[in-house]
């Protein structure tokens, strides 16, 4: 499992992906030649993506944002982006 209390990883975006942000807070992903398929990202995952993707944080600094902010146990917040962030190669939404 990656650390990233400290780490200086921004989330980088494939060029053809287009997103659409709902008033419920949640993220809809989409990717331009996949028009079919579409990936939604919400609670925690979101405001990640918001202050990573469109804000260009951290990891680290939205890590200490989310701890700070939320009752969560680091080791849960590393699993819970590890997971969004397997999530979203998977789906070939990000670039490395």
């Amino acid at each position: 499992m990656t650390s990233y209390a400290n780490s200086d990883m921004v989330i980088k975006t494939v060029d053809d992906i287009v997103t659409r942000k709902n008033d419920n807070g949640s993220i809809i992903l989409m990717k331009m030649n996949d028009s079919d398929n579409f990936f939604k990202i919400d609670g925690i995952a979101s405001m990640i993506w918001r202050e990573s993707v469109d804000n260009g944080r951290q990891l680290g600094e939205i890590f200490k944002l989310v701890i700070d902010g939320y009752e969560v146990e680091a080791s849960t917040l590393e699993k819970d982006i590890d997971k969004l962030l397997q999530d979203l190669r998977s789906h070939k939404l990000i670039v490395e």
